[in-house]
């Protein structure tokens, strides 16, 4: 809970802080131009200092250097090339669309139907009922 206490104080802060927010102060001229001549110095230093490095265009990776820092992320080209080729056979799958899961690949051959379903036969009752 607040008193009239810490409104006082409040208001008589808030004198200090709307002083404060009018005054700006700006730094001295010879300060300003001292930093500047030491920075201006220090840029000489590093510059005397630094080795010269000439960059030379980098030689163009044959086709095959290339393909292979690009397959070495995936494992190595033997990776690479088992990946392309499911790829283009799903591709090719997908677009002959003759591909279906239906009773085709016997997925329903193992399941026995009696009469008495009960348990997990039931289930494959109710799943060949409806699908």
């Amino acid at each position: 809970m607040t008193t009239d206490r810490d409104h006082a104080d409040a208001a008589s802060l808030e004198a200090f802080f709307a002083a404060a927010r009018k005054e700006t102060v700006a730094p001295r001229l010879e300060l300003m131009n001292a930093i500047l001549a030491d920075a201006a110095g220090l840029d000489a230093e590093r510059a005397a200092a630094a080795p010269r490095v000439s960059r030379a265009a980098p030689k163009p990776q044959a086709l095959g250097a290339r393909l292979a820092g690009l397959f070495a992320g995936l494992g190595g080209w033997r990776v690479a090339a088992a990946l392309i080729v499911c790829t283009a056979i799903g591709f090719s799958a997908g677009l002959s669309g003759s591909v279906s899961l239906s009773n085709n690949f016997g997925i329903y051959d193992t399941a026995s139907y009696d009469d008495t379903a009960t348990g997990v036969t039931a289930l494959y009752d109710l799943a060949l009922a409806e699908g």
